[in-house]
């Protein structure tokens, strides 16, 4: 069957209900770049492993998302409104100290430019921000590591902990706001910045995530 939606349980209790949707929102923010971004990206991976083996997957191959981070600056360029969007990418990708800090900024600073935007920025692009923000966090991450190394880079994002029971909804905001460990969305994109080893070294990236940016991937 389908999953509950979070407003499941508003019958038995409201206030209760309410708090979650909100957290259940608060951190959805915090990581959609994430989920959204490699559901795009693996569309596209899947589809190239697909017209390999079977001729008639060239269909899913024109259908599947492919773009550069310089071809989605250009598109957002032609839009009256696309300006400070573009610039705010091309900072987020362009970061001189990649450290967490920058990032995170860069990050929050790409995001707020993306939902200025609105509705321009899917006529632009073709497919809203989190779908092609996130696709080129994935895509970069795949070009200097290998796009095996690309879910573990996402599950090494999604690596967090909130002590839901203990934190008002209001702190807990302002804690993926102020504290970009606990952001997903940046997690991602520190990981752009990872020095690049062997294709597909696994085992190897995940080493210098940990050295270079801090960040762990859940222990097996």
């Amino acid at each position: 069957g389908s999953m509950p939606s979070p407003s499941w349980r508003a019958s038995r209790c409201p206030t209760h209900n309410a708090r979650l949707t909100e957290q259940w929102g608060i951190l959805f923010h915090a990581s959609q770049y994430v989920e959204e971004g490699y559901a795009t990206w693996i569309e596209r991976y899947l589809a190239e492993q697909i017209a390999e083996t079977h001729p008639e997957g060239a269909a899913y191959l024109r259908n599947a998302p492919q773009f550069s981070v310089e071809e989605l600056l250009a598109a957002l360029e032609t839009s009256a409104t696309g300006a400070d969007c573009a610039a705010a990418i091309e900072a987020l990708f362009a970061a001189e100290t990649p450290g967490m800090e920058s990032v995170h900024a860069a990050m929050l600073g790409a995001i707020a430019a993306i939902d200025a935007m609105g509705e321009d920025f899917a006529r632009a692009a073709g497919m809203p921000g989190p779908y092609a923000l996130g696709y080129c966090l994935m895509d970069a991450i795949a070009q200097r590591q290998g796009p095996k190394c690309v879910p573990y880079a996402v599950v090494t994002a999604c690596n967090v902990e909130y002590e839901l029971a203990e934190i008002s909804n209001h702190d807990l905001s302002n804690y993926v706001t102020q504290h970009p460990n606990l952001n997903t969305n940046t997690r991602l994109a520190l990981q752009m910045f990872v020095s690049p080893g062997a294709q597909d070294d696994v085992a190897g990236f995940l080493t210098r995530v940990r050295n270079e940016v801090g960040l762990a991937a859940p222990v097996e």
